[in-house]
């Protein structure tokens, strides 16, 4: 039963690992194409098919070996049988042999006391030739060592002449000026095949703003940054985030530009946008002659979106880094509510590996509206983006910077002016000792919000200027979050943030609620009185 079923088992055996041999060696050729999906696999398959061709053909060939092989094998046998025949001449010629040896060993040891005694006077010598044999040997094992590195140096110096001259491929685009920046001219050749160049929007430290018509979408208008060549690294960071934060975000509720498209041409990465106007936002005010007072209204319509925004992303626990108003454009230049967060290249997860990036220099965020623990050298977290709204929210009723400055001590010296000096937790910073002079007695609550009302040109609303005084708290930890900042009077009275947050934050009571909304009746009536004397007024009932 064994012999009928053995035939079976090797031709079974045999086609198996043929299939598997010709699976595994076509398995290089259908991989991702690089121009056309179709051309590669139709490739891949008439490849496929030659190897099965080749191995009909190579079939005969195989049985013809497998013939030979076992016809050796039978001419070994017969050999093994005649020699089992002859074997008694064999042992006749052991047993000769056998007395040739033992008449040699009885020689070889007479000589060998002969040499004994030579050997003695000899030693010297031999271990003198002994050790020049074994430099000799060291020298040739050295010198084949060299050969070795020298030839690894060369295929090293190879490989990184090969490498520098696909860089410098690369780096010979007919656009591209000395210094790396992208220089795009009229009648250039369309962007990745489709994108037409019509002017440049913007000019920025890492990339330029241009726009484009899409010649595969009815000439849309699109905004197109193209990053320096030094800055290349920086345009996959920002791709990655911007497709996790637009995953998250399927429904477009967060006003954030989405990113449409991300390609390469030459040293340059390109991520294309949805166009939008390049007027910053606090030039719409000015035109409009929106200011203080008449700006409060859009001032509380900016205040929902950038908090709609900055919500969004403390739960994606994701750092915008540089929030500023001109990264805030508009869609509908006419629409001031038509607002969108722009430029995430700065922008960096909230874990250890990338804010650890930045401990060497702590160079995060634009100097007007940089936090203080930044500033300082501390640890630093998602509340560093509330510092920077808190900064353009007066910047944006004032018509110019809260904090204006060229240098850290400068800002530093505007900032302790208005809100007073730095507690003493700001002694653990990097760099505590070079602004030791900023740290002292913090003022009062009531203090900071007189400071900020003389500030912001006697400033009616007290809603506003408590939101502001919460915003630009100094400890992190005691800062508004968006969501804290959601439920404040100065927002709750035109979203309903208040009844949908599961915690409501900053009021803790409808008796504080209704308190806190009627501080600015409070200010109206008491329209003698300055607007610290009814805000003190009012806090006396309430907590808020």
């Amino acid at each position: 039963m064994s012999t009928a079923h053995e035939p079976r088992v090797k031709m079974g055996q045999g086609g198996f690992q043929r299939w598997v041999k010709l699976s595994t060696d076509d398995l290089p050729l259908i991989r991702p194409p690089k121009h056309h999906m179709l051309a590669h696999i139709t490739g891949g398959l008439t490849s496929l098919y030659d190897i099965v061709k080749r191995t009909k053909k190579e079939e005969p060939e195989s049985e013809k070996s497998l013939d030979s092989s076992t016809s050796d094998a039978q001419n070994k046998k017969d050999e093994t049988e005649s020699t089992q025949n002859n074997g008694h001449t064999d042992n006749n010629d052991e047993c000769s042999e056998n007395l040739n040896n033992i008449e040699k060993c009885i020689e070889e040891n007479n000589t060998e006391k002969d040499l004994q005694n030579d050997s003695k006077d000899g030693e010297g010598d031999n271990t003198d030739q002994k050790e020049e044999d074994s430099q000799n040997e060291k020298k040739d094992d050295e010198g084949g060592g060299e050969e070795e590195n020298i030839s690894k140096k060369d295929t090293d110096s190879k490989k990184n002449d090969n490498g520098e001259e696909e860089e410098e491929e690369e780096e010979t685009t007919p656009y591209t000026d000395e210094e790396g920046e992208f220089s795009p001219e009229k009648d250039m050749p369309p962007l990745a095949g489709r994108y037409k160049y019509t002017q440049i929007l913007g000019r920025g430290q890492s990339a330029i703003i241009i726009k484009v018509l899409d010649t595969f979408h009815k000439d849309r208008p699109l905004a197109i940054k193209v990053l320096h060549r030094v800055y290349k690294p920086i345009g996959s960071q920002e791709a990655d985030i911007l497709l996790e934060l637009q995953r998250a975000d399927p429904w477009l509720h967060v006003p954030f530009a989405r990113l449409l498209n991300q390609f390469l041409y030459g040293p340059h990465y390109c991520l294309v946008f949805e166009y939008l106007s390049p007027t910053p936002l606090y030039t719409h005010y000015d035109q409009r002659d929106i200011r203080e007072v008449t700006a409060l209204p859009h001032i509380r319509d900016l205040t929902v979106k950038l908090l709609t925004v900055l919500g969004f992303l403390y739960k994606q626990n994701v750092i915008h880094a540089d929030l500023k108003p001109e990264n805030i454009l508009l869609k509908n230049e006419e629409d001031l509510s038509s607002l969108m967060v722009v430029d995430f290249g700065n922008a960096l997860r909230n874990t250890d590996e990338e804010l650890s990036l930045y401990y060497s220099d702590f160079e995060l965020q634009t100097l007007l509206y940089r936090a203080p623990e930044v500033i300082f050298g501390m640890k630093f977290s998602l509340e560093v983006d509330m510092w920077s709204l808190g900064c353009l929210l007066a910047e944006c009723y004032l018509g110019e910077p809260l904090f204006m400055g060229k240098s850290k001590k400068e800002i530093l010296n505007k900032i302790t002016g208005l809100l007073g000096p730095f507690p003493r937790e700001f002694n653990d910073g990097e760099y505590a000792e070079e602004f030791a002079d900023f740290i002292g007695r913090p003022l009062s609550r009531y203090q900071r919000v007189e400071n900020l009302r003389k500030r912001l040109n006697d400033c009616k609303d007290s809603t506003f200027l408590m939101l502001i005084e919460r915003l630009l708290t100094y400890l992190p930890d005691r800062r508004f979050t968006p969501f804290e900042a959601a439920c404040h009077p100065f927002v709750a009275c035109s979203t309903p943030f208040l009844y949908l947050t599961p915690s409501p934050g900053y009021i803790r009571s409808p008796r504080n609620a209704q308190a806190c909304a009627a501080l600015p009746t409070a200010i109206s009536v008491n329209g003698n009185n300055s607007a610290s004397e009814s805000w003190s007024q009012a806090s006396q009932q309430t907590t808020c």
